[in-house]
């Protein structure tokens, strides 16, 4: 992939039309770009140059919403930061503007991130705005500020008053309505879910309370929030979520951090007189979130405790469904919930629905989130927030309670249970609201490692506000057999070994070919020339064809403690694909890790297996554009999941051999990956998938495809029907793969 310099101009492409023009601080990967940071920009240069008027701008971005994008006019005189247009995220993930040009258009510079950012642009679009569009327009807008309180419609008016004076005037807003320029499906989707599948209190209300009420013991649960100088409507719509609660047994601890706006503190006073449950400290020196928090849990007195930040609101069941989770089960010591952002509207958009417990997820971004309720305990036990480490004060929270807590103390409760309010300065909207929690975060996640006693290094991502644990490999790092299978397959062989030796540091390993009745000469000649090597073997294996049989045998064969199981058309993509891989599998707990692999074209090929898609198991974010950050940066950080694809695994070879390898009576040629990798879990290992391997897979090209065989098909629903037989409930539920997910295909779209 070449880089192409700033200051380059080409056409742009996109409906806008114009010149574009890469700037400094911006570089050029293809269709992507990457910006350094703030201050990195695009131009569009117009000529001739557009008219003015009333209109809307959208930009059709990717950056999996960690961007805060803005645009700069140049009418002729140059560009004035006092002039940017501001622009809303719609739940499409289109950001729209509404805006007056007072005069012609001759370009527009474009500063889409607020932190070192990956983004791609596949539209931007300027569309005039006619009279009823107009009209249509205000309307939201007033409708919008009406809704937020007198004061905004009071300052709306003004702006209405100072529009019509000033014609000539620039004026620029956000778009005021959440769902306009359309729907994308997984919107709609998530709309239908929430109608179909959500709690709603007139029609499951009853059966909450039955279930609460038969509670042997109610106890109380604590909310801690801290606030600093949140707008009243927020604060109000925040308190209510708990006044509203189905589940009456709470206590709201409230701690304001000096905030310096008079109707805050009116607010909060005017809460805590109206409910004796609602419990006010007000701090004289501002100190910052962990401090605040810590106030407010020294009001607290609960068995349980969670938090609610100062502009969020909880799901009307939120409560009553954590304390109802811990009374099921009384080893669990952290229950955390699925979660959705809310705008200004109350549009519900984007939900979270979370994969069960999964430490390298965890240890990749904190997925847990909101909303977590711990016993409150533990809390005090461990200090309560840390001083330091604001930004990622729950992090590491979460981090130092978990560090004391015995395995399977954290549980996922698959409901969603929380509601960001994505507004101006809050993290729900983008990340690069708040790059310094990117950084906290870094320091809670080696300092976490220390304490934990985890042998790796701890790296942040590039492009994302996630990390990387990169685990070290021992002194002396123990020998990798690589074993490969394949009949005939000149070329795919060649390119496999090839970039075996020209793309891997790992210092320690050998290959193994198994050929299995090969039969072309120039193939064999060149297996016999392998086989002349220092540093591969080839096994003949004169058998009909049994990749189960075939893998065994390699193993059998293995000098290695650590196994890679490789199919021969796979090619090699980074360097260190090995010693990531080994890193993961010698760890203790780990039985399995697979790697990321793309189609010849960049797509997506496999990002782990999800269990249950198309009824048996299918491989995550298939066919999905290969720099792609998939759900919620699930294909960019490592991870734990059910299973891996047999193409490409690395294990250490006591615990391929432990379970008894692969199944070869009944699995022959498919699922027996699956299978492996159930049988390692149910050993009590874990699975890793991580991006940090590498490869493409050319995917079948030694055999076909089976769907193109009636025979093959046949014995594919053979397998399957085994591993129905095997695994039962298992294939059922997918830990890693929510419920409220579906299955036809790996895409983490919403039931609807």
């Amino acid at each position: 992939m070449t880089t192409e310099a700033a200051g380059k101009d080409a056409t742009t492409g996109w409906a806008v039309g114009g010149r574009l023009i890469v700037l400094d601080g911006t570089e050029r990967h293809g269709a992507r770009f990457r910006a350094a940071g703030p201050e990195a920009a695009l131009r569009i240069d117009f000529e001739p140059p557009r008219r003015g008027g009333w209109c809307t701008i959208e930009i059709d971005m990717w950056c999996d919403s960690f961007a805060k994008p803005r645009a700069l006019p140049d009418f002729g005189d140059g560009i004035d930061d006092a002039k940017a247009i501001p622009f809303k995220r719609l739940p499409t993930g289109v950001y729209r503007a509404f805006v007056r040009l007072p005069g012609k258009l001759h370009g527009l510079v474009l500063r889409p991130a607020q932190v070192p950012m990956t983004f791609e642009i596949a539209d931007i679009r300027i569309e005039k705005v006619g009279i009823f569009g107009l009209l249509g327009v205000a309307w939201r807008h007033a409708k919008f500020n009406w809704n937020k309180g007198p004061r905004a419609f009071v300052k709306f008016l003004g702006e209405v008053v100072g529009i019509v004076a000033l014609p000539k005037r620039f004026s620029a807003f956000r778009d005021a309505e959440a769902g306009s320029g359309g729907k994308d499906d997984r919107q709609l989707r998530y709309e239908a879910w929430c109608e179909k599948r959500d709690f709603d209190t007139a029609r499951d209300g009853a059966t909450l309370q039955a279930r609460v009420d038969a509670l042997a013991e109610k106890p109380v649960i604590s909310v801690i929030m801290p606030v600093c100088d949140p707008e009243v409507a927020w604060l109000d719509a925040a308190v209510q979520s708990v006044v509203d609660q189905a589940y009456s047994g709470w206590e709201l601890c409230v701690a304001d951090d000096a905030s310096t706006k008079p109707d805050v503190i009116a607010a909060l006073k005017r809460w805590r007189d109206a409910d004796p449950r609602i419990k006010v400290a007000f701090r004289k020196e501002r100190g910052h979130i962990s401090n605040a928090s810590n106030s407010a849990l020294e009001l607290s007195s609960g068995t349980y405790l969670t938090c609610l930040d100062h502009d969020d609101t909880l799901a009307p069941h939120a409560l009553a469904e954590a304390v109802l989770a811990f009374a099921e089960d009384e080893t669990r010591r952290i229950v955390y919930s699925d979660e959705d952002k809310i705008d200004e509207a109350g549009t519900r958009f984007e939900p979270h629905f979370k994969p069960d417990w999964s430490p390298d997820l965890f240890h990749s971004v904190n997925y847990l989130n909101h909303l977590t309720v711990y016993r409150r305990d533990d809390v005090v036990a461990a200090g309560g927030w840390r001083v330091g480490v604001e930004g990622s004060q729950d992090y590491d929270l979460l981090c130092r309670v978990i560090e004391t807590l015995p395995e399977g103390s954290v549980q996922h409760l698959p409901l969603v249970l929380y509601h960001w309010r994505a507004i101006e300065g809050s993290t729900a909207l983008a990340t690069g609201e708040k790059n310094y929690a990117v950084i906290a975060g870094l320091k809670v996640l080696k300092e976490h490692a220390e304490r934990a006693g985890i042998d790796a290094d701890v790296e942040p991502l590039p492009d994302y506000p996630f990390y990387r644990f990169r685990y070290r490999l021992p002194e002396n790092p123990p020998l990798v057999s690589i074993i490969i299978p394949t009949r005939n397959g000149l070329e795919h062989v060649r390119r496999c070994i090839g970039s075996i030796r020209e793309r891997t540091d790992y210092p320690n390993y050998e290959i193994i070919l198994i050929d299995n009745q090969s039969d072309d000469p120039e193939a064999l000649s060149y297996f016999a020339e392998l086989d002349r090597s220092a540093d591969v073997r080839v096994l003949p294996h004169p058998h009909p064809f049994n990749f189960s049989a075939i893998n065994n045998r390699g193993v059998a064969e293995a000098r290695g403690e650590v196994i890679a199981l490789l199919n021969n058309d796979i090619e090699i993509l980074n360097e260190d694909w090995l010693s990531e891989m080994v890193g993961h599998a010698l760890r203790p707990e780990i039985g399995c890790v697979g790697a990321k692999l793309h189609y010849p074209d960049g797509r997506i090929q496999h990002g782990g297996v999800i269990i249950g898609i198309g009824g048996m198991a299918g491989h995550a974010h298939l066919y999905q554009p290969g720099e792609r950050a998939g759900y919620y940066g699930r294909l960019v950080v490592a991870q734990n999941l059910s299973a891996v694809t047999g193409a490409a695994m690395v294990m250490r070879k006591e615990i391929f051999q432990g379970v008894g390898g692969f199944e070869e009576e009944h699995l022959g040629v498919a699922l027996n990956d699956i299978d492996l990798c159930l049988k390692i879990r149910k050993a009590g290992y874990r699975i890793v998938w991580t991006p940090f391997a590498r490869m493409i897979h050319y995917e079948s090209v030694s055999r076909g495809l089976d769907k193109d065989d009636p025979e093959k098909r046949a014995r594919h629903e053979r397998e399957k029907a085994y591993m129905r037989s095997a695994w039962g409930e298992t294939l059922n539920r997918d830990p890693y793969y929510s419920p409220h997910l579906e299955l036809q295909s790996a895409d983490f779209l919403p039931l609807a």
